[in-house]
């Protein structure tokens, strides 16, 4: 199945030849998907300009596919609702790119009634820009940050309680001839 997001508020779920809709119940005319993934649980969480991120659950399916379980966005602790790029990393931890406000970091922890941590990383920790491009985790386990203004190495933390650092910055003239860095990908041998 294949996930699409559109500008016009709705998520559509393509299956073989079946397109089967999901419009955001409030403002769905005014949200704009940015980027959409899943955890290990299956469920899609889609983040917006402007309203946040989205939990869909997709075992408790509707009509339409999917049920809205939870959003998180500026009132619930997030930086800003201007979300660019989410990205859980291997430890179920959900990275949150903003358009301008650097990167917030979810702590999902076993209990799940209880409201999961949030930890910020911005230039002033070191962080090239506050305009995320895109967030990947490397064969390594490393996570890497890409801004408009370069790419860093950040540290993972199981612990919340400790800020995660940059390891290391890569900005124009280094490396990179470009340091307005738009996406990463991992390549097959690792």
């Amino acid at each position: 199945k294949i996930w699409v997001g559109t500008h016009g508020g709705c998520l559509y779920r393509l299956d073989e030849n079946k397109y089967t809709p999901f419009c955001f119940p409030e403002k769905s005319s005014k949200i704009v998907v940015t980027d959409i993934t899943h955890d290990k649980q299956g469920n899609i969480w889609v983040a917006t300009k402007g309203y946040g991120i989205y939990h869909l659950e997709i075992k408790n399916q509707t009509k339409t596919g999917a049920l809205l379980k939870s959003v998180f966005n500026k009132q619930e602790g997030l930086s800003s609702n201007e979300i660019e790029k989410i990205y859980f990393d291997e430890n179920g931890n959900l990275w949150i790119g903003h358009a301008q406000r650097g990167v917030d970091i979810i702590y999902f922890g076993e209990d799940k009634n209880e409201k999961p941590p949030i930890n910020h990383i911005s230039v002033l920790n070191g962080l090239t820009s506050d305009r995320i491009t895109d967030i990947l985790q490397d064969s390594k386990g490393r996570m890497w940050v890409s801004t408009f203004a370069g790419l860093n190495q950040i540290s993972t933390s199981s612990s919340t309680k400790e800020t995660p650092k940059i390891i290391s910055s890569i900005k124009q003239n280094d490396i990179i001839k470009d340091s307005h860095i738009i996406t990463m990908s991992n390549d097959a041998l690792g």
